[in-house]
C-alpha cells in the first residue's frame, strides 16, 4: 500500500498539466512518505540486524549506498539518450520542459536497476545459510525471551544498570529520554562512537547534495543546459561510488579502526572539505553573484574532493553503526543502542540540513548585494 501511494505521489509531481499548488503539495507528500518510509524500514530492519554477526548489518549499509548509485545512474541514462532534445535551440532559448517520455524513460531505468539489485538481494539471501551459517546465531536468545516475559522480575547482566530507571519503572519499556541517559552515561565508547557519528552526518547534509548541485564545470564546453545538468548529476555520482566503496571497504575486517580518539580525530578532519567546496566552482544562478573568491576553481578538485568526501562518509558512518551496537554484550541492549545511534543520525541531517540552507541564504544575501 505505501508502494503504491509513492507510485501515485510520483506520477503526480511528474505531471505537466496540474496547477502549481497540486504540484507542490504532492511533491511535498513524496518527500515526506518517502523520507518516513525509509526511516521506519531502515530503523526496525538495522536495529534488528544489529544483534547478529557484522556482515548482516554491512548487507544493508551496502544496499543503501548501491541505491545511490543507482538514480544517478538512471538520470544520466535519461540525459544522455535525450541530449539532442535538450540542445539549446539557435532561438536562444536555453531551457526546455521535460517531456512525459522524459519522467517515463527515468522511471523506468530505475525500476530496471531496482528489479536487478532485488533478484541480486534474493539470489544472496538464497544461498547465504552456507556462507554465514545462521544456525549459530540468535537474534534473541533464551535469556532475552526470558526477559521480555517476566520484565520487572529478571534482569540481564549488561554494563548498562537497569537500577537507575529508579524502582517504580518497568525494566522491560524504557522511555526515549531514559534511553539517551542510560546509553550516554553508562558506556563512554558508545557515546564516543554517538558523537562522531553525529559530527559526520552533519558534516555530509551541511555539504550534500547542495553544494556540489551548486557546482559548475570550467570547460567552456558544459555551458549548455544538458552538458551542465550532466556535470552535476555526474558529480553526485562520483560521490555516491565514494560512498559506496567506504561501505565496501568494511567488508574486509582489518580496516576496522577501534580507537575512539582516533575516530573522533577522523571525524573533525573531514570539515576540511568545506573550504574546497565553499572556495571552488560554486554558482548561485540567477543574477546573485557567488561573495567567496573561487581559489580552488578546477573540476579535478570538485570530482576528487567529492569523491574522498563520500568514501569517509560510506566508511566512517556504516562503521559508527556496526561498531556501536557490538561494545555491549546483551541483545536486547544492541537493539536500544542501534535506536540510540539512529537517533542522532537523523537528529544531524536535520541539523546539517538546516545549517546548509542557513549558509546559503547568507551567502546569497551578500552576493546580491554586490553585483
Amino acid at each position: 500500500m505505501c508502494c503504491l501511494v509513492f507510485v501515485v505521489f510520483s506520477l503526480i509531481s511528474v505531471s505537466q498539466n496540474l496547477p502549481e499548488a497540486i504540484f507542490i503539495v504532492s511533491s511535498m507528500a513524496l518527500v515526506f512518505l518517502a523520507s518516513v518510509s525509509s526511516v521506519f524500514l531502515y530503523t526496525g530492519n538495522y536495529a534488528i540486524l544489529s544483534t547478529l554477526p557484522k556482515p548482516f548489518s554491512q548487507a544493508i549499509s551496502l544496499g543503501q549506498g548501491t541505491a545511490g548509485m543507482i538514480t544517478c545512474i538512471a538520470k544520466l541514462i535519461t540525459i544522455k539518450i535525450f541530449q539532442e532534445n535538450l540542445h539549446a535551440p539557435p532561438t536562444g532559448l536555453v531551457h526546455r520542459a521535460p517531456t512525459d517520455s522524459d519522467s517515463f524513460l527515468y522511471f523506468f531505468f530505475t525500476a530496471l536497476l531496482l528489479f536487478f539489485s532485488s533478484l541480486s538481494f534474493f539470489f544472496y539471501m538464497k544461498y547465504s545459510s552456507s556462507i554465514f551459517k545462521p544456525k549459530a546465531y540468535h537474534i534473541i536468545d533464551e535469556k532475552d525471551v526470558k526477559y521480555f516475559r517476566q520484565g520487572a522480575s529478571y534482569s540481564p547482566p549488561d554494563p548498562f544498570d537497569h537500577a537507575a530507571l529508579g524502582p517504580s519503572k518497568s525494566r522491560g519499556k524504557c522511555s526515549l529520554f531514559e534511553l539517551c541517559s542510560i546509553v550516554s552515561s553508562k558506556n563512554s565508547s558508545v557515546r564516543c562512537l554517538w558523537w562522531c557519528n553525529f559530527i559526520v552526518c552533519f558534516q555530509t547534509m551541511f555539504l550534500f547534495p547542495s553544494w556540489p548541485q551548486m557546482t559548475k564545470s570550467t570547460d567552456p564546453s558544459y555551458s549548455e543546459p544538458v552538458n551542465g545538468q550532466f556535470f552535476t548529476i555526474f558529480v553526485l555520482l562520483l560521490f555516491n561510488v565514494g560512498d559506496w566503496f567506504g561501505r565496501i571497504i568494511l567488508s574486509f575486517p582489518a580496516m576496522f579502526i577501534h580507537v575512539d580518539r582516533l575516530l573522533f580525530l577522523v571525524s573533525l578532519l573531514r570539515f576540511l572539505h568545506v573550504p574546497l567546496y565553499l572556495f571552488g566552482n560554486v554558482d548561485f544562478g540567477g543574477h546573485h553573484l557567488n561573495p567567496l573568491p573561487k581559489l580552488l576553481a578546477s573540476d579535478y578538485i570538485v570530482m576528487a574532493n567529492t569523491l574522498l568526501f563520500g568514501v569517509s562518509s560510506g566508511y566512517l558512518t556504516t562503521l559508527f553503526l556496526i561498531e556501536a551496537p557490538n561494545r555491549v554484550s546483551n541483545n536486547l541492549f544492541k537493539i536500544r543502542v542501534s535506536f540510540y545511534m539512529l537517533l542522532g543520525l537523523v537528529l544531524s541531517v536535520a541539523l546539517g540540513s538546516i545549517a546548509s540552507l542557513v549558509l546559503k541564504i547568507v551567502l546569497l544575501s551578500y552576493g546580491g548585494s554586490h553585483k
